[in-house]
């Protein structure tokens, strides 16, 4: 399990969604010069700065990242079912490619509403790394299972 490099792949991402979810998204300030940190699990829904349609964005990050959580600790110990694994990392993309999406929508509308100063943090280059490494997990579970039918063929 833990030899295949797919495997590897997956756990650097169930990690960085950990991170993720935890901590600072961005930190701007507003007109009066008070710093704001804009976390996604409590205080995010607390913003006055976030409009309503934010707020929304933020808990569909949320609850996304929940689910790219749940798809790679499955696709983890899913390493005999190739097929599953390689449905949920393409999910794991999906969801990575709509979070990376969503933080641009929110960083915009961040920048057109009243903050002047947006200081972004570290944890908004991890869902474009996560795609990356779904993506390379994708064509670790592909190269296994050519490599299992190239076997059968010589059967």
């Amino acid at each position: 399990m833990i030899q295949r490099i797919q495997t590897l792949y997956l756990v650097i991402i169930l990690a960085l969604s950990l991170v993720f979810l935890t901590g600072n998204l961005v930190t701007f300030t507003n007109e009066q010069g008070t710093i704001i940190n804009a976390k996604l699990l409590k205080e995010a829904n607390n913003l006055q700065a976030l409009s309503t349609h934010s707020k929304i964005i933020i808990n569909f990050l949320v609850i996304s990242t929940i689910i790219i959580l749940l798809s790679s600790f499955i696709a983890i110990f899913s390493f005999k079912r190739r097929k599953i694994q390689l449905l949920l990392t393409m999910l794991i993309t999906l969801f990575e490619v709509f979070n990376t999406a969503a933080i641009v929508v929110i960083i915009y509308e961040l920048k057109v509403g009243e903050v002047n100063n947006i200081i972004p943090g570290i944890r908004l280059i991890i869902p474009p790394v996560n795609i990356i490494m779904a993506l390379l997990a994708a064509k670790g579970i592909r190269h296994d299972e050519n490599l299992i039918k190239s076997y059968e063929r010589l059967r």
